[in-house]
């Protein structure tokens, strides 16, 4: 059979009769691989699914299979067996709307084949799965042909209604669409189901429809259970025929080296619509022949500027499957040389603003939710359907990411087995993939207020389920059981934005996103003098330049040294004036200087050198004082005055115990707190009296009194 007709209909069978019997074959391993009965009864009741299948099956009705041929017979029967091991489609519901589409397949089937001219249910053309215009995008539909038949057969019952209201946030509206009812579109589903189970007999490596699961270990965390109501897959067919083996070759291997996560596969996947795009918008018929090295250099990327494409990997995911394709198939596919300095014709784009989202030369602080918009949805929360509220507050106080906080565990937290006075909290950081444990301690207001929120959840799904749940913040499709989606709940949040008129500056409707609640915590630690390590450990980072964003603040760091740029605002702990820290803090694409508590570390972080002794700063020459933050060194300056007092008093009891050691050891500190106040002396001297500075010169602002 010719491949390029293939992909005109997704027909696996051309109609000849050992093509058909290939297929039956097929069906019939599968069936007889459940139970050896299940080929020749074709009456189901409740006690032959349940007792003799071992399959969970509570409906009164029984399933008729007995009017059909055999190949749809064994069709629909895979598809019931298939849809009874799942856990998600066990509701009565979901049972009850696929008993009728049964119905309608056996007592129609004559019509429905001569209609199509088919001789299976998975020859009957699926739209997502068939032919399209390769400039425009996948067509996501059922057949309508199909459901209009359906249509027309279930609304003899006059039962029901047929249509569906679904409410949604748009711009500044809450939106109503109808579609059609459930009890018609679950035609569409079964029609589906049934096309993509045929796809799964070939070897994975020939499949034009691949399921996650099949790409994926169990020990991919949270994977399934992100997959809620249905399996995730890749549609091939949403491809030409002549790139579909190289993108196997391509995705597989690079899922195999753990280089592509089951989040990431999807848009990774998805990349490859531009390369298409492109190619059948200048060629009435193109192919792997007339692709060159210029062809991409130079007018792909050129196209893709035009259309302001975001980022760049619409251009070096497209090379890279290219590079892979010349590879596998030298006889195929070209062999190019793309030079890796292309990628620096591609125009940068923002994202939209206002989304939480990662956006060119946009600074954390720009990312974070503003003081006032937090004020009123904090003031609304009640509004909201629970469990929002406490995922809001938990997201907020942790910074954890979106889908971390709404997976946490039912039992993430537990007493420190070590310490009374702390409880611990352990949840999944998906994105890379480590477990993150943090201290609560029980005294500190805000820590009290994280666990109060967790126990009052855990009391809350204890009174509803009667027992544990896996998750904190459960969702249960069928008997199944994931944890909420994050597209929920900021829908809802978008909702309660919009009745409660929630606005940004530019008074128009404020643009949610949860990563926001994120930034805002690393920005608040920023602020509150936190350093780099302390960041990375809050927030989970695996790196210090992501901590960086926040400590750093670049944006700020760089309008305040060019308004103060020779103004004598840093100061060495020495009380001198540092003017180049001005010029560090304003250079382009360098972490030339950080934020630190007070003030700002010169060390050159280009250099790949990290400090992780962020208390030292007040006796490192590194150090440069703001003076702006005089209110905090006079704050430390008595603190540790304090502090040598008590260390004076310890010493001393500890030489008495006959501690030498002990003691030499506070001496050692003693001595270093000393130092540090020696700094803090020159220091907040050099700010109470030095005023102005120009270059070298000092200039003071003195009393001026006449001589006398």
């Amino acid at each position: 059979m010719d491949v390029k007709n293939n992909d005109v209909q997704l027909k696996v069978l051309d109609g000849a009769s050992s093509k058909l019997e290939q297929y039956y074959n097929n069906l019939k391993e599968k069936l007889n691989n459940v139970h050896p009965t299940v080929l020749s009864c074709d009456t189901w009741t409740s006690k032959y699914i349940n007792e003799t299948l071992k399959l969970y099956y509570y409906m009164g009705r029984s399933l008729e299979f007995n009017e059909l041929p055999k190949i749809p017979k064994a069709e629909l029967k895979l598809y019931w067996i298939k849809l009874l091991s799942d856990k998600r489609k066990t509701s009565e519901d979901q049972l009850n709307n696929r008993i009728r589409p049964t119905i309608w397949l056996s007592e129609e089937w004559d019509k429905l084949s001569k209609h199509f001219n088919v001789s299976c249910i998975a020859d009957v053309p699926y739209p997502t799965f068939s032919h399209f215009d390769h400039t425009t995008n996948v067509i996501n539909k059922h057949n309508q042909d199909f459901l209009n038949l359906y249509h027309l057969w279930v609304k003899k019952t006059k039962k029901h209604s047929y249509r569906q209201v679904q409410k949604y946030a748009k711009g500044n509206t809450i939106v109503k669409k109808e579609y059609f009812s459930n009890r018609v579109n679950i035609a569409g589903d079964v029609h589906r189901r049934i096309v993509i189970q045929r796809e799964q007999f070939p070897p994975i490596h020939k499949r034009n429809i691949v399921f996650y699961n099949d790409l994926y270990s169990e020990e991919t965390t949270r994977s399934k259970d992100r997959q809620r109501t249905d399996d995730k897959f890749l549609n091939f067919y949403r491809y030409p025929y002549w790139m579909r083996d190289a993108m196997r070759i391509h995705l597989f291997d690079k899922i195999e080296h753990g280089e592509l996560a089951p989040s990431t596969l999807t848009n990774y996947f998805g990349n490859f619509v531009y390369l298409v795009k492109f190619l059948y918008q200048k060629f009435d018929n193109p192919s792997p022949k007339v692709i060159t090295s210029s062809l991409i250099e130079d007018d792909y990327l050129s196209w893709g500027n035009e259309k302001k494409l975001s980022g760049k990997n619409w251009f070096t995911n497209n090379a890279a499957l290219l590079s892979t394709a010349s590879k596998a198939f030298p006889d195929i596919w070209p062999s190019l040389t793309i030079s890796p300095r292309a990628t620096r014709k591609i125009t940068k784009t923002h994202y939209k603003t206002g989304l939480g989202r990662m956006q060119y030369h946009q600074e954390c602080i720009g990312r974070s939710i503003p003081e006032n918009v937090l004020k009123e949805l904090i003031n609304n929360l009640e509004k909201l359907p629970a469990p929002i509220p406490a995922i809001f507050m938990l997201t907020l106080t942790l910074g954890s990411r979106s889908e971390d906080t709404h997976a946490m565990l039912y039992d993430c937290i537990e007493q420190d087995p070590h310490d009374e006075k702390f409880m611990l909290l352990t949840f999944w950081q998906n994105k890379v993939s480590k477990w993150n444990t943090k201290p609560l301690l029980k005294s500190d207001d805000s820590h009290n207020k994280i666990i109060d929120i967790i126990l009052e959840q855990q009391k809350h799904i204890k009174n509803k389920y009667k027992k544990k749940t896996h998750y904190l913040f459960p969702q249960f499709v069928g008997d199944k059981e994931s944890f909420l989606t994050p597209n929920w709940t900021r829908m809802e949040m978008k909702k309660l934005i919009v009745k409660n008129k929630v606005v940004d500056k530019l008074g128009k409707p404020y643009k949610f996103g949860w990563h926001q609640l994120r930034h805002h915590r690393g920005t608040e630690m920023a602020e509150q003098g936190h350093d780099i390590v302390a960041i990375m450990m809050e927030l989970g980072h695996t790196a210090p330049d992501m901590a960086a964003n926040y400590v750093n603040n670049r944006l700020q760091l760089k309008k305040k040294a060019l308004m103060e740029k020779g103004g004598g605002r840093f100061y060495t702990i020495e009380g001198e004036v540092d003017n180049k820290i001005g010029d560090l803090l304003i250079r382009k694409q360098q972490l030339a200087a950080t934020r630190v508590c007070g003030g700002a570390c010169a060390l050159p972080g280009q250099l790949g050198t990290w400090c992780h002794h962020a208390n030292a700063c007040l006796t490192c020459k590194h150090f440069r004082a703001d003076e702006k933050d005089i209110s905090y060194f006079q704050h430390e300056r008595n603190e540790l005055l304090k502090l040598l007092e008590d260390q004076e008093n310890e010493a001393k009891e500890q030489f008495g115990l006959g501690h030498n050691r002990m003691a030499d050891i506070v001496k050692n500190r003693q001595s270093k707190n000393k130092g540090i106040i020696k700094s803090l002396d020159k220091i907040i001297h050099a700010i109470e009296n030095h005023r102005t500075f120009k270059g070298q010169e000092e200039k003071l602002e003195k009393d001026t009194e006449s001589p006398s």
